[in-house]
């Protein structure tokens, strides 16, 4: 992100749900960076409060031991809109469509 604010080029913080799709973990395991809970709190406190957007993929890829998509749709509500009481919803599953 910071290659973007030194160009001067707006840019959104982007979240992947689940197994990152690259490096590929059968492949590179040790570059893989899961978003975790602890750090989607951790991109969330440094990096997205510079930036006025954020977005995520991979909405129902499944996210075992790693944040899901309630989590990240909750952070990024909280601290883009402040805390609203919108802020509140899940993000709701295949199972639930």
């Amino acid at each position: 992100m910071n290659t973007y604010k030194t160009a001067s080029i707006p840019a959104s913080v982007g979240y992947e749900i689940g197994q990152p799709a690259y490096p590929d973990p059968k492949h590179d395991p040790s570059h893989q960076l899961p978003l975790t809970p602890e750090l989607l709190t951790k991109i969330i406190d440094g990096t997205q409060t510079e930036h006025g957007g954020g977005f995520f993929w991979e909405i129902f890829k499944p996210a075992a031991g790693h944040a899901t998509p309630t989590d990240v749709a909750q952070a990024l509500c909280k601290k883009l809109l402040n805390g609203a009481s919108r802020c509140s919803g899940t993000f709701p599953t295949l199972s639930e469509l």
